[in-house]
């Protein structure tokens, strides 16, 4: 790190160590991510290098600020001599911004998962994570629940730090918002829609309007000195207006007490039951209580296997499907198909006339395959009553908005007309968030409607 005079230090030098800072914050988060990657804290190793980019990085903002005589609170980390814990550390970190450029004429503040200028929405891949700017670290959610159940907190004693609200009227705790953030992301990692490649789109409030492209604009070839030919692009809106999806759990207090495996399942049970019904509505919705899904979206194009459905019998209804989206401007690579296990067994049995397996073509060997239960097998068709469907599209022109803070309470007191916590000796665990689903491109979408066995 250079040694620069506080007081003459010109725009350059300025960029220069905005650049080293940013690169030191970067370090520290990769260090962070790595460990909630692994569940697990930071080495003594990690934890030492990630004090040094802290405080160097702290370091660095007192001059950058010091050298333009403001204040800003974006740089403001309350660094001190002292080593910090990980979970301290990951406060800190977790509360600010880093800037990439030179802070002029803006202020850079705020959670690190927000956007750092008004009104940009940042989207997530699927690879991408809600937690993963925020931190995990160590925590469980099983071994939080294990701990508010038997008052026992060997080896959950980060859990025990980190339970961020009191007792409820119901007796029950709110989970940290770490563990809910990773939930979330472990619903998602599950999810085909988001395997397929949709976007997650962090909602800070209850609605959230996005502009899409409703019409391409055309080129043409000019003379020289003569005007160009005007074309028009065309725009529409987008609104993003979160439903609420929620499920609840009942645990026995013996089994939390006795099964040594429990906190794996009650992540992996919460987090499968919210991608299943994700997977369903984004695909099936019919909106109202929950979103639009694809199938019943305005616009998106459809392949008809008949009044009674059709069996496939080949690779073609996916290919025909392809070339519907390339011939409306969309991509021909990257696409994704979605469908029932069964059809998935049809697809691998397709063969020829002497029985050997057909060879797909490149239009279906380049798509990303995914199968899901949530594709229904006995839908009515004619006369038919086993009918089923497939979903070929672009995903990545699907957005599914998602109010970032996931609600988990833990409860032993809770009842509803069914029973009691309490009386039955259970712990509930009821989870919900908000979301909603969008399509940027609804016309980048084809349903294959009325395959039968």
């Amino acid at each position: 790190m250079k040694k620069l005079d506080v007081e003459h230090i010109n725009m350059e030098q300025t960029l220069e160590l905005t650049q080293e800072r940013a690169g030191l914050l970067r370090e520290a988060h990769k260090l962070l991510d790595l460990a909630m990657d692994e569940k697990r804290d930071l080495k003594p190793s990690e934890e030492s290098r990630f004090n040094e980019c802290l405080g160097g990085a702290n370091f660095l903002a007192k001059r950058i600020n010091s050298s333009k005589g403001t204040h800003d609170r974006g740089y403001s980390f309350g660094f001190s001599e002292t080593i910090w814990s990980p979970e301290e550390c990951r406060k800190e970190v977790a509360g600010f911004d880093e800037p990439m450029e030179p802070n002029v004429g803006r202020q850079v503040s705020g959670p690190i998962s927000d956007n750092p200028f008004p009104g940009e929405v940042r989207v997530l891949r699927h690879d991408e994570k809600l937690a993963a700017r925020g931190g995990r670290g160590g925590l469980s959610l099983g071994r939080l629940v294990k701990g508010i159940v038997t008052g026992n907190w060997r080896g959950a004693t980060e859990e025990q730090r980190t339970l961020s609200a009191a007792d409820s009227t119901l007796g029950g705790y709110l989970v940290p918002t770490p563990l809910s953030s990773f939930i979330i992301d472990l619903a998602r990692n599950q999810s085909r829609i988001f395997q397929a490649g949709a976007l997650t789109v962090p909602m800070e409030s209850s609605t959230l309007k996005l502009a899409r492209v409703t019409g391409d604009p055309s080129a043409s070839w000019r003379a020289e000195n003569t005007p160009i030919p005007a074309s028009d692009m065309t725009f529409g809106s987008l609104e993003l207006r979160v439903r609420t999806l929620g499920t609840l759990v009942k645990v026995s207090v013996e089994l939390i007490e006795d099964a040594i495996n429990m906190p794996e399942l009650i992540e992996n049970a919460l987090s499968q039951a919210i991608a299943l019904e994700l997977d369903r509505a984004v695909l099936r919705g019919k909106g109202t209580l929950e979103p639009i899904g694809i199938r019943n979206w305005t616009n998106i194009q459809k392949i008809d296997l008949g009044v009674n459905g059709g069996t496939l019998t080949g690779y073609s209804k996916f290919s025909e499907a392809v070339q519907k989206i390339a011939e409306r401007n969309g991509a021909d690579t990257g696409l994704a198909a979605i469908y029932a296990p069964r059809t998935s067994g049809a697809i691998d049995r397709f063969s020829d006339t002497t029985g050997q397996p057909l060879v797909p073509p490149a239009s279906f060997t380049s798509l990303r395959r995914l199968v899901t239960n949530q594709v229904p097998t006995d839908l009515a068709r004619g006369t038919a009553g086993d009918a089923s469907e497939a979903y070929i599209g672009d995903f990545s022109q699907c957005l599914v908005g998602m109010r970032t803070q996931l609600t988990l309470e833990i409860s032993r007191q809770a009842a509803d007309t069914g029973g009691s916590a309490f009386r039955d000796l259970q712990v509930w665990i009821r989870c919900y968030l908000r979301a909603d689903m969008v399509l940027a491109r609804p016309e980048h979408f084809v349903l294959i409607d009325g395959i039968i066995p």
